[in-house]
């Protein structure tokens, strides 16, 4: 029997309201398909939202409009990210709030929204330790994991790699 398949995913936005109308949008994507620990594809890209990021996304992702400004829409990038979010189940820290924001910009495309099973870090963490804090650079940091970047799309896809098979 295969072993099962986890993508990792990870997305920086323009701001915090993921609605479909006059919402927020991805600004970068990062995502790794793993099968039994092994790495076997990897997408990253800075996404051009089709608006401006603001200064406060600006300030936690260091994302700016000039950044972003030659990237490719979502639209153009979507066909490279669906075939890692196929058949897994997805992982990520605060699931809600990464997967309303792919979920939104799938449905501007007509594209069904994803109906994977889904891990997510956060409230698994909560209720396993008692850490202060449960940003992923706080676990990351309590665990004593690699240190890496954060609040960019692929450095947290990694982080959160390290957390989930830590816990």
């Amino acid at each position: 029997m295969d072993e099962v398949l986890f993508t990792f995913l990870d997305v920086e936005t323009t701001g915090l309201n993921s609605a479909i109308r006059g919402g927020d949008r991805i600004c970068e994507i990062g995502l790794l398909r793993c099968r039994g620990g092994e790495e076997i594809a990897a997408y990253h890209s800075l996404i051009n939202p089709g608006r401006p990021i603001s200064l406060a996304a600006q300030a936690v992702n260091h994302i700016t409009d000039d950044m972003v400004a030659d990237a490719p829409p979502f639209s153009k990038i979507v066909e490279k990210a669906l075939p890692l979010l196929e058949d897994a189940v997805l992982v990520a820290h605060n699931a809600p709030f990464d997967l309303s924001f792919l979920n939104v910009q799938l449905s501007l495309l007509l594209i069904p929204e994803l109906k994977n099973q889904v891990v997510d870090t956060l409230p698994l963490a909560r209720s396993l330790y008692g850490f202060p804090s449960n940003s992923l650079g706080n676990l990351r940091r309590y665990m004593g994991l690699n240190i890496r970047g954060e609040h960019r799309a692929m450095e947290d896809v990694l982080t959160l790699r390290d957390v989930f098979l830590h816990i």
